[in-house]
């Protein structure tokens, strides 16, 4: 354990200068700042954060129900509404609770997570190939894919904790099992599954259960099948067991797919090939990854071809299969293939024996078991092409340099179209900028803040915009800044939302009118209002008429329903009190 350990500290380091490299400023703003790379971080970002928060404090706090979460008041078990993310919350509730930096937690959680993910990748192709070149290819090519960094990942940051899977296929690929390795592939299964139910449990299973049902099928390998099939057959179970309330609440909410900002609609068909390697698809790595799998499978059959087959050769198999599988899974209902339209059925399937898979929008994230899958092949196909027949001594040291060498110039021209879109297809996206967007992070130490947490009661943070009072930003934002003083919030944003909300958003939304305000003092026992004077999501226009309006009120005290508790340069705080207000 201490010498595996010892080989990861290489990687861990390299790829850790990698992922800086690849993000930076971020690793110098990592308390201060968050990922801006889509307009998405403005809310699903913040959610993450949120969320998260929310779960180390409820942990922490042994009265507070882990499901009552304090948003979209007066519902109950508000955490159900999104992605829980348990897995995740070891990993950014340790700093969270040391630092009381949801920032710097979420950084480090997305950040840290590939890096580890890299280094595994890279450690799992050296132990396979004995060649830390390939290995370096391999943890290069896994970071080459654009989902992590800028499409998707940085929206939803429990998708980073994605470490488990190239430990797991490689687990799977020994042709004996033992129960040690029955039970590791158990708790591998368990943990990924655990960071995100609805897309990585099923991502990181589909595949094992193929091999499973591979090995069950010939008497030889029918030991290490049944072993596969258990591992992940307990695993699910036990996942099914921890998230049975989310699950519970999609049965039981037949309309919950209606109760969404984002509306359902059929998206367009999947245009292959050209989708696959295109905006918001994992295996989307740069063109000159897939020319060296093509060129090393090829020198890998003609090898085969002359010399019969060797032990290596089901390594590839094992590579191409979660491939294959994690590509498949991650098909919509409707392709495209040169103008022609094809439905597949596997969708459909799937939810007619399992309804909560209705919760799968966009199904091309499944395809992260790919990627893995892609960079391992990247590793293999260096190895094969930059194996020696010559073992002599003498030449070991420059043979490995020259290894070295060419991985650095294929990690180089991988990063060449990248970073610039050079030589890929017109779907992969525009060059990137010369620095990581980043946005501010909303910060906890203003006095109206703790004038909150110590006064307590059910609260709505305005401004909304009557035309749209849903919107996720307008939402996001009071949800991540409770983090610092955790009232109930009639706020909220998540997946879905319970049904009233929109209707109690709308009373709010035209604050601070009188009989709106006592209706929202009687259906969510309303009883502080926090007005955010600053134009975050807001633009001046907009937002001075509405400074006014309620710097008035505190000024003029012709509102007994509204008595100013505190103010500060960005936050203005009204208790709701039962004086009536005089009629005009």
């Amino acid at each position: 354990m201490l010498r595996a350990t010892s080989r990861l500290v290489g990687p861990l380091l390299l790829y850790g200068a990698v992922v800086c490299w690849l993000t930076w400023p971020l690793a110098a703003r990592l308390a201060t700042h968050l990922p801006a790379t889509t307009t998405a971080c403005e809310w699903d970002t913040l959610y993450t954060a949120w969320a998260l928060a929310w779960q180390t404090h409820a942990i922490g706090a042994a009265a507070t129900s882990l499901f009552g979460a304090n948003i979209y008041h007066p519902a109950p078990d508000a955490l159900l509404y999104g992605p829980p993310a348990f897995g995740a919350v070891p990993y950014f509730g340790t700093v969270f609770a040391a630092t009381r930096n949801p920032a710097l937690a979420l950084n480090l959680l997305f950040l840290g997570s590939l890096v580890l993910a890299a280094a595994l990748v890279h450690a799992v192709v050296q132990q396979w190939t004995g060649m830390a070149a390939a290995g370096f290819v391999a943890g290069c090519t896994f970071l080459a894919s654009r989902w992590l960094f800028w499409d998707f990942v940085p929206t939803a940051p429990q998708f980073a904790v994605v470490f488990y899977i190239p430990l797991a296929v490689a687990v799977a690929s020994v042709p004996r099992f033992t129960w040690r390795a029955t039970l590791g592939l158990f708790l591998l299964v368990f943990l990924q599954g655990l960071s995100e139910i609805v897309y990585l449990a099923p991502a990181i299973m589909l595949p094992l259960g193929m091999i499973a049902l591979a090995r069950l099928v010939r008497p030889g390998t029918r030991r290490e099948g049944l072993a596969l099939l258990v591992a992940v057959g307990a695993a699910a179970l036990l996942l099914i067991g921890l998230h049975w309330p989310y699950f519970a609440m999609v049965r039981r909410t037949p309309d919950l797919s209606s109760q969404s900002f984002w509306p359902t609609f059929e998206p367009r068909p999947l245009e292959l090939p050209w989708d696959l390697l295109g905006v918001y698809s994992p295996i989307a790595v740069p063109g000159l990854a897939l020319i060296l799998i093509v060129a090393g499978g090829a020198k890998a059959l003609v090898r085969r071809a002359r010399h019969g087959a060797a032990a290596g050769d089901r390594l590839w198999k094992h590579a191409v299969l979660w491939v294959v599988v994690g590509t498949a899974i991650s098909l919509r209902e409707r392709v495209a293939w040169h103008g022609t339209v094809l439905t597949l059925p596997h969708f459909a399937l799937v939810r007619s024996w399992f309804p909560a898979a209705s919760v799968i929008r966009e199904p091309r994230r499944l395809a992260v078991v790919a990627l893995v899958g892609l960079a391992l092949l990247a590793g293999l196909a260096v190895a094969e092409l930059l194996r020696s027949t010559t073992a002599r001594p003498a030449n070991r040291i420059r043979i490995s340099l020259v290894q070295g060498a060419v991985a650095i110039l294929l990690a180089l021209g991988m990063y060449i179209q990248y970073a610039r879109a050079i030589w890929v297809p017109e779907g992969y996206g525009q060059p990137l900028p010369a620095a990581y967007p980043l946005q501010e992070a909303i910060r906890g130490e203003s006095p109206v803040l703790r004038a909150l947490h110590e006064a307590g009661g059910p609260t709505i943070e305005l401004p909304l915009w009557p035309p749209l009072p849903t919107f996720p930003p307008y939402h996001a934002v009071p949800m991540y800044r409770s983090i610092f003083h955790w009232q109930p919030l009639l706020n909220g944003y998540a997946s879905y939302w319970p049904r009233d909300f929109p209707e109690l958003m709308t009373l709010a939304a035209r604050l601070p009118d009188p009989q709106a305000l006592q209706e929202l003092r009687r259906r969510a026992g309303l009883r502080f209002v926090l007005v955010r004077l600053t134009a975050r999501l807001w633009n001046e226009q907009r937002l001075e008429p509405l400074r006014q309006v309620w710097r008035g009120i505190a000024a003029r005290h012709d509102r007994p329903d509204l008595e100013l508790v505190a103010a500060d340069d960005e936050l203005m705080l009204f208790r709701v009190t039962d004086l009536p207000v005089a009629s005009p």
